[in-house]
């Protein structure tokens, strides 16, 4: 413990001298002397150059491969059935969902009879 004590206040009397070193320079502050504002841009002559360097006329389209036109129907098409698929599991889950019993006593005693009637059919038969 007078160990941890004494690097502790060694620490802080070295944090104190440095505080007062720092605080008692000589040195004189220097003044802080803004850079020169640089001109602003000519904003017609930016718009001029840039309206000299686009292309005259419209944008020309590219042609579609007929295969490719093809496979991106196709992709879609099977986009949209498996969509439909997805969005019937997901209501036929929550209409399920929402028919469950709640789990307590009485509706685990309900099924446990209900499956020990369907597990004696199974051994009647055998």
């Amino acid at each position: 413990m007078t160990i941890t004590k004494r690097l502790t206040s060694g620490l802080f009397a070295g944090i104190v001298s440095l505080l007062v070193l720092a605080c008692t320079s000589q040195q004189e502050a220097v003044p802080f002397t803004p850079p020169e504002p640089t001109q602003a841009p000519d904003i017609a002559a930016t718009v001029t150059a840039r309206d000299r360097d686009l292309p005259q006329g419209g944008p020309t389209a590219t042609p579609v491969p007929a295969s490719v036109s093809q496979a991106a129907g196709e992709f879609a098409s099977s986009y949209d059935s498996l969509s439909r698929q997805w969005d019937a599991l997901h209501r036929d889950m929550d209409a399920w969902r929402q028919g469950l019993a709640s789990c307590d006593a009485s509706s685990a005693r309900v099924a446990l009879r209900e499956f020990a009637g369907d597990f004696s059919a199974v051994t009647r038969s055998a």
